[in-house]
């Protein structure tokens, strides 16, 4: 699969670069993303030109400025299912402040393994192993109750657990997607998956059958000296409860969606930046992207969504290009604006 990625790329290089011959436009630049193992990662580096890697999220983030033409300071959430970050680990659940050509991940989900990697992105029941795991620890293999550890032969729960227990071929991430992923198997929603997307669509459309939400516990923030880490232990451990005591599903989906702008809403506070642009693959779901909307305008605070650039991986070339021409530097260490910060 890598070779084939490598031959794809030198062959869209190529393409590119003849084409680009004909233009007279002088000397190109290429932008990326930032993983190395991504077709147009392959193909940029074969261009022979200067090469700009965009992390992932920050160029969805400069995407959604671009969209409604913002300069600075803004704080972007990004979510979505899978990005390459920084820190050499997945991210997906990300809020990054940007001013001028500076960054900073201001905060983000809790990080939880994906036992099998790939194989968790395409399952569900392990993504809600691996969330499960954060929470309960050793103790989880004792829950046969809970529908994720119930669906795995007693062969199979002896592998998962030993990934888990040493994190083998099992990364963390605080990927957002992910989280929506655990939510679906554990409240039976959706156990398996044909297309990326389809088990928080599950989440979503069960959540939009009622009018009625379970109230989750509030998210619970913590600083761990260079960013905020939104804790959601206690909302899963609660919904599990919930669900059990025989709270029906399509209400506790409502409350994750509440829940998750409830996150938003006590992170933005903290940073205090008055921007806010909502991008990455999640806020394609039309519930939570008008639940954050309103409450964060709620709690005084300017919303900026896609209007004509996508918000999903679609629209990462614009935030790509919007990277190589900024020159972003990535600062490090507490990030908090006194709010507003801009008006």
């Amino acid at each position: 699969m890598g070779q084939g990625r490598k031959i794809f790329g030198l062959w869209v290089a190529f393409c590119v670069v003849f084409a680009w011959s004909f233009t007279g436009m002088g000397q190109a630049q290429a932008a990326c993303d930032a993983h190395p193992d991504y077709p147009s990662t392959h193909a940029a580096e074969a261009m022979g030109l200067p090469v700009h890697k965009a992390p992932h999220h920050l160029a969805h983030v400069l995407a959604g400025m671009i969209d409604n033409g913002l300069d600075g300071p803004v704080l972007g959430i990004a979510w979505d299912g899978t990005g390459w970050g920084g820190d050499g680990t997945v991210w997906g659940g990300e809020f990054l402040t940007l001013d001028g050509n500076r960054y900073r991940r201001a905060a983000h989900l809790l990080p939880f393994r994906l036992p099998g990697g790939e194989a968790a992105v395409r399952d569900p029941r392990r993504c809600a192993l691996g969330a499960l795991y954060a929470v309960h620890g050793e103790a989880l293999w004792a829950l046969d109750g809970l529908a994720p550890v119930a669906a795995f032969a007693p062969q199979e729960r002896v592998l998962l657990q030993t990934m888990l227990a040493q994190g083998l071929n099992s990364p963390p991430t605080s990927s957002a997607g992910r989280l929506f992923d655990a939510i679906a198997a554990i409240l039976g929603l959706c156990s398996h998956i044909g297309f990326e997307g389809e088990a928080a669509m599950a989440v979503e459309f069960a959540a939009g059958r009622v009018a009625k939400s379970f109230a989750l516990p509030p998210p619970d923030l913590t600083e761990n000296g260079e960013a905020w880490l939104v804790d959601w232990r206690a909302m899963l451990e609660e919904a599990v409860r919930a669900l059990h005591a025989g709270t029906g599903p399509e209400e506790l989906a409502a409350g994750f969606h509440d829940w998750l702008a409830m996150a938003m809403v006590a992170v933005v506070r903290q940073v205090g930046i008055e921007n806010v642009v909502l991008t990455g693959g999640c806020f394609q779901n039309a519930l939570l992207a008008e639940r954050a909307t309103e409450r964060l305008a709620m709690a005084g605070f300017r919303v900026f969504r896609h209007r004509r650039v996508p918000p999903n991986d679609g629209g990462l070339a614009a935030g790509q290009a919007a990277f190589a021409a900024r020159g972003m530097i990535e600062e490090k260490g507490p990030c908090a604006l006194p709010f507003p910060a801009n008006s």
